[in-house]
């Protein structure tokens, strides 16, 4: 009996797949093991990482790809986030206390119950980020849907 041929849908399919898993859509997995090892990691390439309930406590992430992440629970008290790029990434209920997060890029991030207290945000766009519950710099907490800045 004759092996029928794979139709073409599934072919462009694993195509798609195959190039989609490329650089780009997701991280490095070995510099997000030389992170969780090291807690050095300036410039990393870490779009879409699972970093939920982390201790980055400290960490040299300073100029990183987070876009996308996932830092919930994460604690990244005194961590050095400046310049990096955090757009859409999620730090509900994460500790930031003390982190330098100077000209970083966090349009779209979820702070949900994060704590800020102490962080140096100065130059950071905060565009379209959602900060309800977040216990903000000067120890206020946002009110809910705080959009960009922390509301009273």
């Amino acid at each position: 009996m004759a092996k029928k041929p794979t139709p073409l849908w599934i072919v462009a399919m694993v195509v798609l797949c195959l190039a989609m898993s490329g650089r780009g859509y997701g991280f490095d997995q070995n510099q997000l093991n030389r992170l969780i090892a090291t807690r050095q990691c300036p410039g990393c390439d870490l779009v879409n990482a699972g970093l939920a309930g982390t201790n980055l406590s400290g960490a040299s992430l300073a100029g990183a790809n987070l876009a996308g992440a996932d830092l919930s629970g994460a604690n990244l008290t005194e961590a050095d986030l400046s310049k990096a790029n955090l757009s859409g990434t999620y730090f509900n209920d994460a500790y930031l206390v003390s982190a330098k997060m100077t000209g970083a890029n966090l349009a779209g991030a979820k702070m949900f119950s994060a704590i800020l207290i102490g962080a140096d945000l100065s130059g950071a766009n905060l565009t379209g980020a959602k900060l309800s519950g977040t216990l903000w710099v000067d120890a206020k907490q946002c009110s809910r849907s705080s959009v960009s800045e922390c509301k009273e």
